[in-house]
């Protein structure tokens, strides 16, 4: 395979697309996928790009909280950052599954593009529990935050795609030691 270097220094894979054009993706200098412009700022300019959060949350002891998105829309939804912070230095974890977990509070979802349309994600598609949850669904990761320190949780390059009509969730349970602030937020657009 034949190694293309852009101008930044940062590597260059591409194929040729239907119609004989070549198709590019960047990369960075560990290999991973550079999801941070190009298709993704293109789709938030043009009101596609969503953001949805719990705000600051407080729990009142030691439990696990949730916050799971659900994708069952005609559209695909491709997440590219979820943040957390936690005031727990335990181990959090991150699920996929195949229903709709209904947490019982709605989050905040807003569109990206100020003004933009809302999302296609029917309501009560995106929802957490500020109420100890057990962990369900099929793991992907398990991770520790720093005390009081937001965390990204996707690295640059790396991104999370639930398809139209599929019926998958993705799910972060966030375990609290003790009564804290805690919040998740995911960014996504639907394609």
């Amino acid at each position: 395979m034949t190694s293309y270097i852009n101008s930044d220094g940062s590597g260059l894979i591409g194929a040729l697309g239907p119609t004989n054009f070549g198709q590019s993706l960047r990369l960075d200098a560990s290999g991973n996928l550079l999801v941070s412009g190009g298709s993704i700022q293109s789709a938030i300019q043009s009101g596609k790009g969503f953001v949805a959060t719990t705000g600051k949350q407080n729990a009142s002891g030691a439990m696990i909280v949730a916050f799971s998105l659900y994708n069952n829309s005609a559209v695909g939804v491709l997440l590219y950052s979820l943040t957390c912070l936690s005031s727990s230095a335990k181990t959090h974890q991150l699920t996929r599954g195949t229903s709709n977990l209904a947490l019982g509070s709605n989050a905040y979802v807003s569109n990206t593009s100020l003004g933009g349309s809302s999302s296609s994600l029917a309501l009560g598609s995106v929802t957490y529990a500020n109420s100890n949850q057990a962990v369900s669904g099929t793991p992907l990761d398990a991770f520790a935050t720093p005390t009081t320190q937001p965390i990204e949780i996707l690295s640059q390059g790396n991104s999370l795609y639930l398809p139209a009509s599929s019926g998958t969730n993705l799910t972060l349970y966030l375990d609290l030691a003790a009564a804290g602030d805690w919040k998740v937020t995911y960014r996504w657009i639907e394609i």
